[in-house]
């Protein structure tokens, strides 16, 4: 989506004017100098940017917890985060939601997570900073599913000029958990996936000292 002057989405914003590009959310806020008829434009990103780059996984709390089957799939909301583009370069990262982290598994040793909770849905809806995702399961019996776990960077499609959907994950139901990864082809038809781009060198630095501490 390119932004000729503004965009509000949830706690995040982006402001365009002639010289100079003002961007922020809830955990910091810069402005940017841009040369005369650069094209700002803005992308949904996986959720892991924001504060810094810590998480590797996303867990969905689903609340309230959702009875299933031996085979079956629901749909639920996971949050995104949105990357502000210069052209093929990526100069600033932003969530439209409060970063929350949790760790799934053994304090020491477990998956550190972006957490939310999101309700089970029969069909796909749509929020402001969140997309998303059909979730499919597998069980050997009936069972109360209240967690779904998926890697950080699942694939991320967009359709039309907005209308964002998470890839089809898949995994086992495991004592209330669904473990899953993406499998298959994209939710729904007309999307194309979101692409990666460079990302700017005062961005990558600034990832580096958090790790270097």
């Amino acid at each position: 989506m390119i932004i000729e002057k503004s965009l509000r989405l949830g706690d995040a914003f982006i402001d365009v004017s002639e010289g100079e590009l003002r961007v922020g959310d809830r955990y910091r806020e810069q402005v940017l100098s841009i040369g005369k008829g650069v094209k700002v434009e803005v992308v949904p990103t996986h959720p892991v940017n924001v504060p810094t780059r810590v998480a590797t996984h996303i867990m969905v709390d689903v609340d309230p917890p959702v009875i299933v089957g031996r085979e079956g799939s629901f749909w639920v909301l996971v949050p995104y985060e949105l990357e502000v583009r210069v052209g093929d370069l990526a100069v600033a990262y932003l969530s439209p939601t409060k970063v929350k982290f949790a760790v799934f598994g053994e304090v020491t040793g477990g998956l550190l997570c972006r957490y939310s909770k999101s309700r089970a849905f029969d069909e796909p809806v749509h929020e402001a900073g969140y997309a998303p995702m059909l979730v499919r399961y597998e069980s050997d019996r009936a069972a109360m599913v209240d967690i779904v776990v998926v890697p950080a960077y699942t694939p991320i499609y967009v359709r039309g000029d907005g209308e964002y959907y998470y890839a089809t994950v898949k995994g086992r139901v495991s004592q209330g958990v669904i473990a899953a990864n993406p499998s298959g082809p994209p939710p729904v038809e007309g999307v194309r996936e979101v692409r990666g781009v460079r990302v700017a060198a005062r961005i990558a630095r600034m990832f580096r000292e958090v790790f270097s501490e």
